[in-house]
């Protein structure tokens, strides 16, 4: 399937979040062509077969004959249409048991036909997959999702929902708000607004960074200081109050809120800017069996569902 690691974090992801794998495989969504209408009596091994059959997908061949081809050939293939469909497939065959090695065509052929974006053997990143594909699902299920605009370091890089779509399975499960909260330095007034989101966005301390993979350079850092780093107090300067309407320095922090989602996605900042050009952070982080996010809540809140 060429450079799919990330694919295959997603999807790893998604049949081990237990909300998520409950919902879609008892939920199996109906083909939007209208075939297969039984689809709750497929078996696996039928389903198994569906999945790993090869498509005709257009390569990478400049040929504009060559493409011009394999698109008449594709378009006379019965190629899936629907991701949430080819996820609850796939899910399936992945908890059956029966198979050691899954080779999803068919969710990879309905990726380069939904997602054109990731249309090619080319490495992607795994948080913008995850949340082109969590929107695409809730798209089909019934509920619409809007990418976020551009944002920069340490804000929340993650897909915004409205309230909305607080009905909807895939935000019921993976939603979360962050809130954040400004203090103006002259007058004290504090602001606050709520940033819905799926997926929470950490960075890594700066003195933990670095971009090389030089033995002697090797650094780690645990989940915890990330998080810590992201929500501690900061100082922004030139902040124009609302209220007061002067300008000054402000402190701004970043809480979650109450209830925390079934399922909370943190994506670790890979990227840093050095000079004019990105380059991959190499920093290792240690992953925690168990975390308690009650210490990222606004003081004000007692209670909430924990999460791990």
């Amino acid at each position: 399937l060429g450079n799919t690691c990330y694919l295959n974090s997603v999807v790893q992801s998604l049949a081990h979040a237990l909300p998520f794998r409950s919902y879609i495989i008892d939920n199996p969504p109906s083909p939007s062509d209208g075939e297969q209408s039984l689809l709750q009596r497929r078996n696996t091994v039928t389903i198994f077969k569906s999945i790993t059959q090869k498509r005709d997908l257009i390569g990478d061949d400049s040929s504009d004959n060559s493409v011009d081809e394999k698109r008449k050939k594709n378009s006379k293939t019965k190629c899936p249409t629907s991701l949430a469909l080819e996820v609850h497939s796939l899910v399936r065959v992945l908890w059956s048991g029966k198979w050691a090695v899954v080779t999803p065509y068919a969710f990879f052929c309905t990726i380069w036909k939904l997602l054109p974006q990731f249309r090619n053997h080319q490495q992607h990143d795994v948080q913008e997959f995850f949340l082109a594909l969590l929107n695409m699902i809730n798209d089909e299920l019934g509920s619409e999702l809007k990418a976020p605009p551009p944002t920069k370091r340490r804000s929340l890089r993650s897909s915004s929902a409205s309230s909305s779509d607080s009905d909807s399975i895939v935000h019921s499960i993976f939603g979360d708000k962050v809130l954040s909260s400004v203090t103006c330095g002259n007058c004290k007034k504090v602001s606050s607004r709520s940033e819905p989101s799926l997926a929470l966005s950490v960075d890594i301390p700066p003195e933990y960074v670095t971009t090389s993979r030089r033995k002697k350079d090797f650094k780690e850092v645990s989940l915890r200081e990330c998080l810590d780093f992201t929500f501690a107090p900061e100082t922004i300067e030139g902040y124009k109050c609302d209220s007061c309407h002067q300008t000054s320095d402000c402190q701004r922090k970043l809480y979650l809120t109450s209830p925390l989602p079934k399922v909370m996605v943190i994506a670790i900042n890979r990227f840093c800017w050095t000079g004019s050009s990105a380059s991959k952070i190499q920093t290792q982080v240690d992953p925690v069996v168990e975390l308690d996010m009650r210490d990222y809540l606004p003081k004000t809140v007692f209670g909430g569902r924990r999460s791990s």
